[in-house]
């Protein structure tokens, strides 16, 4: 709302003995105020002086009346604003801005915006969490060196998310440095041992007592082996890659009942042996790292310095 020079003036009688001073430290002397606001475009300036050097108006100046007022500084105003003197019009600026503002490091470039312990620490073990999960399903699915080259992007993102915490103490370093290893180790496990898990999950476990054995000769010179072939109770051959001990000879034969686990999809390997055999080992490292990463990250969180 547009003040009238009567309007104006008003105000300036107004004025309380805070208001008048930040005036004067602007370098505007209240006579001379009073002076332009005699006509209506003077009067546009000095409101705008107000606006931006005192709480008169009751409102928030707009960058047209910011100008203004700079322009009625450079017709009335009294030398260069001295050290320490009130600036509102700053003041309100920097305000505004400092939500938004990145931080400053020492060198002088800009900085990311701090999160909390929980928030930082936390990204961190989700992002271990789904690297886990999908190397695990890749090498279930797909195979180990799909899941091995998964699990390397994986590492990458949670040793990039680990150490970029600016909310954390010297030791918070140390903690990220571990929260690394312990994800390197579960990516590991889960590239691995994910064919094993995947049949101690999902595999069909059947019983043989009639295979067919045949020579193998490596091709990395670790010499001659057997491997057998049988067929499962839904009719397809399964081919085992390794033999019961029974097994000596190649050729068809009958031997005593032996347990044996296939995938009938083909995504995994069989393997000799009951379901509950397969990945023991795996399945407990596994979790066994993803609780040392928990425990990493909620020792991150109570080590983190306070949020100011």
């Amino acid at each position: 709302m547009a003040h009238t020079p009567a309007d104006i003036t008003e105000l300036l009688d107004q004025l309380g003995s805070s208001d008048l001073a930040a005036l004067a430290a602007a370098g505007f002397r209240i006579e001379e105020l009073r002076t332009l606001a005699a006509t209506p475009y003077g009067a546009s300036q000095v409101e705008a002086v107000l606006l931006c050097h005192t709480c008169a108006v009751g409102r928030e100046p707009t960058d047209a009346e910011r100008s203004a007022a700079q322009t009625a500084f450079r017709r009335i105003g009294h030398g260069p604003r001295p050290d320490g003197a009130r600036d509102m019009q700053a003041e309100r600026a920097a305000a505004a801005k400092v939500k938004t503002r990145p931080a400053v490091s020492a060198g002088g470039g800009k900085t990311r915006p701090e999160r909390s312990p929980v928030a930082a620490w936390g990204t961190a073990f989700a992002v271990l969490v789904v690297a886990v999960a999908v190397t695990l399903v890749v090498a279930m699915y797909v195979g180990r060196p799909a899941a091995l080259g998964i699990g390397f992007v994986g590492l990458l993102a949670i040793g990039g998310t680990a150490i970029r915490f600016p909310a954390s103490t010297r030791s918070g370093v140390n903690i990220a440095a571990g929260l690394t290893v312990a994800g390197l180790v579960a990516l590991v496990v889960a590239a691995v041992g994910g064919p094993y898990l995947g049949l101690r999950y999902s595999g069909t476990q059947a019983s043989a007592t009639s295979v067919n054995a045949a020579a193998h000769t490596s091709s990395h010179g670790g010499g001659r082996t057997l491997e057998c072939a049988v067929q499962a109770p839904d009719g397809k051959t399964v081919d085992l890659k390794s033999c019961p001990d029974s097994v000596t000879n190649v050729g068809t034969a009958t031997v005593p009942a032996f347990t044996y686990v296939y995938d009938p999809n083909g995504h995994q390997d069989p393997a000799l042996g009951a379901k509950s055999d397969q990945g023991t080992g795996s399945q407990y490292a596994l979790i066994a790292a993803i609780v040392v990463a928990a425990a990493l990250a909620g020792l991150g969180i109570a080590r983190s310095r306070p949020q100011n």
